[in-house]
């Protein structure tokens, strides 16, 4: 592989997953990579077999590892040997029909191990794993940018700092200078390789086709036009089995004159059913597609789009429980913005059709989406909307279910101010869940309750919800690795405050261990965040975490899981003002208050003041650390958090 791009290794057993590495090989080579596939690049070589595939694994700078059913020694080798050589590495499994020969189910537990092995990612259609390597194999490039970037200046620092030292040899420099030459080099082709990531139509059109084929479609042809305009031909299949067409322009500029007499042209010659421009809200609100829609053709956004087509199906050609389902899976693998989609779909078209168990279910499920994407307004705004309507419908199920989801909204905005109402409420669920014989929801009052009680002080109660939690749990309880994740997480949060770090970071280990069992990528990052404390704690060294926390944080703005970049944000100021670079500490510190602010988290943005505070005082910048501490001071009184209260007074004093 050459060094003028980046180059990916593709591993997986020859036997299977074809379509899977070849669909692998187009997205990454369409986003200018170099790309090796044994059965396509290989050739013939005088060297043995073995040999060929060591090599391109040592030439290529991310090996993708994808398993499924068989065992495949080379493709065992060929990690193993990625890993000898410290390469980063992307894996995926497939998760769909699953019937894995006894040696793959062993080598995955090992390499997937939480302490020793690496990160993973599972899929079950050949267009889901596109999309994750695209999504996966770009926050890579990001973070090895970034890394080059920091590495080179801190080069060049220390260039500048030895030539002011008259000791330095020559021969010291020059190696800097190389070291320097070799990074600058390094930064260019990461920054080339970013540029030439998709445009936002190419995403567009990858996001319908996987829309359409979820509700039964088939995308005929996808041919690109150019950077700017992707376009897909859907086939429609009815009840005699004649199939029309339809075309879908998927564009993120306007469409010009020439273009639509073309379109025009192509729609009679090759009689299109309908014509339809996807393109954004603000391109669509800008107006520029006026003069199209004139024309006959219609300008929707993708939900827009979906709507119709679920209006124009027939009942019994996409269930309602379908759109449900596929709301599910987005939710399990970290992507709420198109949970809520889904389920906002399903939720009015079961209105409809007055299906009010699935509407239920529906509204439950949008308040705990838009939750995890940090929104706690929102979630109150579906928990209020789904408690009416268990009452219209006299569900006491979901009414129970809607007092929860109001419970954990309200916390997350202010634990401290509300617990003494929310207790009670709790405590009311958990009796309801348990006369109804809910042994999901049982569990999930009980888990919120230990949470809770430990961020309060009330330990012994904590502890108590949490044990009879895990005792609860059977082995056949829905989310048993879910709930396991969220226990573990509240105790090492106990064992923190009882400063027994050691069982705090065993307790993490094993969160990070249940989250990777359960899959969701959110709730793996929240649990490394929870292991990155337990370590801080322990004094372990703050270069190695605040690479942890960089992980996090980029992956958390890419999913647009905002509280949880907050938490990062908070925790990345820690560590650096901990290393000694108040400088590079100030804009996470600010970040992260300005998300707490816009979240309404209360307490949190006590906590980000005084953090924000102390940056500020190891900056020699008395006068600005003097307000914001006193802010955090007025704050801490008017909502009575004695503690932080304390901690300002005590930073004012010593300032």
């Amino acid at each position: 592989m050459g060094r003028n791009r980046l180059g990916v290794f593709i591993s997986s057993s020859m036997v299977e997953l074809r379509d899977e590495r070849v669909t692998v090989k187009k997205v990454l080579e369409e986003r200018g990579f170099e790309v090796f596939l044994f059965e396509y690049d290989a050739g013939a070589r005088p060297e043995p077999i073995q040999r060929t595939y060591l090599d391109e694994v040592e030439a290529s700078d991310l090996y993708l590892g994808i398993f499924w059913n068989h065992y495949g020694p080379s493709t065992v080798e060929e990690f193993r040997h990625a890993r000898r050589l410290n390469k980063p590495c992307l894996i995926y499994i497939k998760n769909y029909d699953v019937h894995r020969e006894p040696e793959l189910v062993a080598f995955l537990t090992e390499i997937t191990d939480v302490e020793s092995g690496v990160s993973y990612c599972y899929f079950e259609d050949v267009v889901q794993l596109a999309e994750f390597v695209g999504r996966d194999v770009q926050a890579w490039l990001v973070n090895q940018l970034r890394q080059a970037q920091k590495d080179l200046a801190q080069a060049q620092k220390d260039l500048e700092t030895l030539r002011a030292e008259k000791k330095a040899t020559d021969s010291e420099k020059a190696a800097l200078e190389r070291r320097i030459a070799a990074l600058e080099a390094e930064v260019e082709m990461l920054t080339r390789a970013r540029d030439r990531q998709p445009s936002e139509s190419s995403r567009l059109a990858t996001e319908v086709q996987r829309l359409v084929e979820t509700l039964g479609y088939k995308i005929i042809e996808r041919k690109f036009i150019d950077s700017h305009r992707v376009d897909l031909l859907l086939g429609i299949e009815d009840a005699r089995r004649n199939i029309t067409i339809e075309l879908i322009v998927c564009t993120d500029r306007s469409i010009m004159p020439l273009e639509v007499k073309e379109i025009l042209r192509n729609r009679e010659r090759r009689a299109f059913a309908n014509v339809t421009i996807i393109s954004s809200q603000e391109q669509i609100q800008s107006g520029i597609f006026g003069s199209t829609i004139a024309e006959g053709i219609q300008a929707l956004t993708v939900e827009e789009f979906m709507s119709r087509r679920l209006e124009l199906r027939k009942p019994g050609e996409t269930t309602l429980w379908e759109l449900v389902d596929q709301g599910r899976r987005a939710f399990y693998q970290g992507d709420f913005s198109r949970a809520i989609f889904w389920f906002d779909l399903a939720a009015s078209h079961a209105r409809q059709e007055s299906n009010a168990d699935l509407e239920l279910q529906a509204l439950s499920w949008l308040s705990v989406a838009w939750g995890n994407t940090g929104n706690a307004q929102k979630m109150i705004e579906f928990a209020t909307r789904l408690l009416a309507r268990a009452r219209q419908v006299s569900s006491e199920k979901y009414q129970m279910v809607a007092a929860l989801r109001l419970a954990n909204a309200l916390a997350e905005i202010d634990l401290r101010g509300r617990w003494n109402e929310l207790r009670p409420l709790l405590l009311e669920g958990l009796d309801a869940a348990h006369r109804l014989g809910d042994e999901f929801y049982e569990v999930y009052h009980l888990v919120l309750m230990g949470e809770y009680a430990i961020q309060m002080g009330e330990d012994e109660s904590g502890f108590r919800w949490l044990q009879q939690a895990l005792d609860t749990l059977q082995p056949s309880t829905e989310h048993r690795n879910y709930f396991s994740y969220r226990v573990y997480r509240a105790l090492s949060w106990l064992m923190q405050c009882r400063h027994d770090h050691h069982k705090a970071l065993r307790y993490a280990e094993m969160a990070i261990d249940a989250a990777q069992k359960d899959g969701n990528p959110q709730f793996i990052a929240d649990a490394q965040l929870t292991l990155v404390r337990a370590k801080q704690a322990l004094r372990e060294p703050p270069e190695a975490l605040e690479l942890v926390v960089e992980e996090v944080l980029s992956k958390a703005r890419q999913m647009g899981w905002k509280g949880k970049e907050q938490v990062a944000e908070y925790l990345r100021s820690e560590l650096l003002r901990e290393m000694g670079h108040p400088e590079q500490a100030e804009p996470s510190a600010r970040r992260a208050l300005e998300l707490a602010r816009e979240m309404k988290l209360k307490e949190q943005e006590v906590e980000c003041l005084l953090s924000l505070g102390q940056v500020l005082l190891a900056l020699k910048r008395p006068q600005e650390a003097r307000e914001v501490l006193q802010q955090a001071q007025r704050l801490s009184q008017e909502r009575d958090y004695a503690d932080h209260f304390q901690r300002a007074d005590e930073l004012l004093r010593g300032e």
